[in-house]
């Protein structure tokens, strides 16, 4: 595939960089995104970064200014890779340092007229100094977001790379905020908190997502990713690390998972800041509605086992329903034979006694017992979707005062 690229700074001059400053690159792939890559574009116009060109370290502290008054700055708090804490300040400090944004669009195959959009777009950018660069595919040529994604990265000259979906919107802060928090953590994928747009869609999901504590990102990684895809922020060496997004032109791969698992399959940390930074847009062209479910559920289901069910000797299964009964048939013979019960609330369940193995014929089938909840035994899974129930199975859960990660995982 071929491609056209354009690098220049405010005024149209083809300038190179300051080296004293910190290049950050937003990368986007974009596919006939019209009806939104003009919203998308206005609110890196936006940044806030823009305006201050600074970002500061070090503690809340007071600083003396000329006239002899004292100057506050705001404090956050980040855990580093190596486990500490750092404070970092996102307020003026004694050492400005300067931060440079890179545009990089690759335009994969688009038939409509975001390419108009963005050379229009592509002038005032530059204007305000943002450096454009952009990729697109020859006529009739697309290569899958994957792919889209890895050319646009390959386009970039940043040591910092913020990945935005064509169809979503930053909010003002973006950009400072994920760059002080990956300053401290450039081994770990930042994300953030995120809104919807519309409102009131994907209710129980983006709760889910906004919701999950520290630890959390990392247990309940075999439910989806803990970390939206449109929030991700990280060092390039991350992105290098994880070895790229996985290409397909001819389907649709979950690569924002895929790629989340190889990263910590390497040591590499996940992190959230806890502020909504994007306005996540959910409409019927979206991109993940593209990703066959079962595609989805094989990769969760190929890393839990790999990480957390091939070490445990048996185990029992919290949902004796269809979700459960289906995650027992997916999983590996040996770990078939580690099931050693299934759990359950509802009474025309339990009251079945015994769920035969479907996968073992004749008078030799093995029967796993069906019990009542409240008499489970870790370790377990649970195989029931989050608040499903309005809250009723968390709360038996809860009682339980068992571990996380530890006592039990979460799969649906």
């Amino acid at each position: 595939m071929g491609s056209l690229e354009t690098c220049q700074l405010a005024g149209g001059s083809n300038e190179s960089i300051s080296l004293k400053a910190t290049v950050i690159s937003i990368i986007i792939p974009v596919h006939n995104a019209e009806f939104f890559i003009g919203e998308t574009l206005e609110s890196i116009y936006n940044q806030s970064i823009l305006d201050e060109n600074e970002t500061c370290e070090g503690k809340r502290e007071e600083k003396i200014g000329p006239e002899g008054e004292h100057k506050h700055v705001r404090a956050d708090t980040h855990q580093q890779d190596d486990g500490t804490c750092a404070t970092v300040c996102v307020g003026a400090c004694a050492t400005p340092e300067r931060v440079q944004l890179e545009v990089c669009i690759y335009n994969d195959g688009s038939t409509d007229k975001t390419m108009h959009i963005i050379n229009e777009w592509s002038a005032k950018l530059q204007q305000k100094g943002v450096i454009m660069r952009i990729g697109t595919a020859e006529p009739g040529q697309k290569g899958g977001v994957g792919f889209a994604k890895n050319k646009a990265v390959s386009l970039s000259t940043g040591e910092y790379l913020c990945f935005q979906d064509a169809d979503d919107i930053m909010m003002r802060d973006r950009v400072k905020l994920q760059y002080t928090a990956c300053k401290h953590m450039p081994g770990s994928i930042i994300g953030s908190r995120f809104e919807r747009l519309p409102a009131d869609s994907t209710h129980r999901y983006t709760l889910w997502l906004n919701t999950l504590t520290p630890e959390q990102l990392y247990t309940q990684r075999f439910r989806e990713c803990t970390l939206a895809m449109p929030t991700w922020f990280m060092h390039k060496s991350c992105y290098l690390a994880g070895g790229k997004f996985k290409e397909d032109p001819t389907i649709a791969l979950p690569e924002d998972l895929m790629f989340l698992y190889a990263h910590t399959h390497k040591g590499g940390g996940l992190h959230r800041v806890d502020e909504p930074l994007v306005v996540y847009r959910y409409h019927e062209n979206c991109m993940s509605f593209r990703v066959d479910w079962r595609d989805i559920w094989s990769v969760r289901l190929e890393e839990f086992q790999r990480c957390v069910l091939d070490k445990w000797g048996s185990f029992g299964v919290w949902n004796a329903g269809k979700e459960g009964r289906h995650f027992f048939r997916s999983l590996s013979e040996a770990n078939r034979n580690k099931v050693c019960a299934f759990y359950d609330v509802d009474e025309t369940k339990i009251n079945q006694k015994f769920y035969v193995d479907p996968t073992c014929k004749g008078k030799g089938a093995r029967k796993i017992p069906i019990k009542h909840w409240s008499e489970i035994k870790p370790p377990f899974v649970t195989c029931v979707k989050f608040m499903l129930t309005g809250g009723v199975f968390e709360e038996y859960l809860a009682s339980l005062q068992l571990r996380e990660g530890i006592d039990y995982f979460h799969f649906s």
